[in-house]
């Protein structure tokens, strides 16, 4: 399988490199950094009316003074799949000054 020379095709290599079957959906988890509780809450509301995603956790992460959001989706892990999830979650992200922080899977 062929991927795009960027940041999302080198992960995609990766996992398929692994072993990880790239043809069946999986719970892809999708990062995102704030500096303050309040906007975390407010992507968190926002991702919940506009994504079909499985899972939102946010937690305080005290030694770099930062607030994360993990958003777990299913999908099947190709290229499109995935950049198009993150631009769309980045974009929400950004409405309330937060930023992305990479994408990944959990290994079984």
């Amino acid at each position: 399988m062929q991927f795009p020379d960027d940041a999302n095709g080198d992960l995609l290599k990766e996992m398929q490199a692994a072993g990880l079957d790239l043809s069946q959906p999986r719970e892809i988890d999708f990062f995102h950094l704030f500096d303050a509780e309040q906007p975390a809450a407010a992507m968190v509301e926002a991702v919940r009316s506009s994504v079909p995603a499985v899972g939102i956790v946010v937690e305080e992460q005290p030694k770099r003074g930062e607030w994360q959001i993990c958003t777990t989706v299913v999908m099947v892990p190709n290229y499109d799949n995935v950049t198009g999830m993150e631009r769309q979650l980045d974009a929400i992200a950004k409405r309330f000054g937060g930023r992305g922080d990479g994408w990944g899977v959990r290994q079984e």
